[in-house]
């Protein structure tokens, strides 16, 4: 039992990073976008040059959101992963813990009739003297 949940808490510790993951790269993706957003808007009053080295610089940025967009996709694959794990440790363990359960209920129920037994065998004793 205590290896299961071992390995259900590490399942789960892994399951909180990857989300943690996942979090931050959607985070980073909305900032990117952003930032695109606000340095595409002003175009005034630029030369041609500055105009054309503009657009690579967003063409940059594009492809740099678009490799965290990949990133984003390979994370949700990730999470569904350690989720998966995790659920399965848990049920590990949760089965562990209900044939416990059972042997303890089992165990009780054979040490109670065993204590009526030596009341009832008592009563009769003092019944018989």
């Amino acid at each position: 039992l205590k290896i299961a949940s071992k390995q259900a808490e590490d399942a789960a510790n892994l399951l909180a990073g990857s989300n943690k993951n996942l979090k931050s790269y959607q985070e980073k993706l909305e900032q990117m976008k952003q930032y695109r957003n606000e340095y595409a808007k002003n175009t005034e009053s630029m030369s041609a040059g500055m105009l054309r080295d503009k657009q690579n610089f967003i063409q940059q940025i594009d492809q740099a959101i678009e490799l965290l967009e990949q990133q984003i996709q390979r994370q949700h694959k990730t999470v569904s992963k350690d989720q998966e794990n995790w659920l399965q440790a848990k049920y590990k363990t949760d089965a562990y813990d209900k044939v416990i359960e059972k042997f303890e209920v089992a165990e009780k129920q054979i040490n109670d009739e065993r204590e009526q037994r030596e009341i009832d065998d008592q009563v009769c004793k003092l019944k018989s003297n």
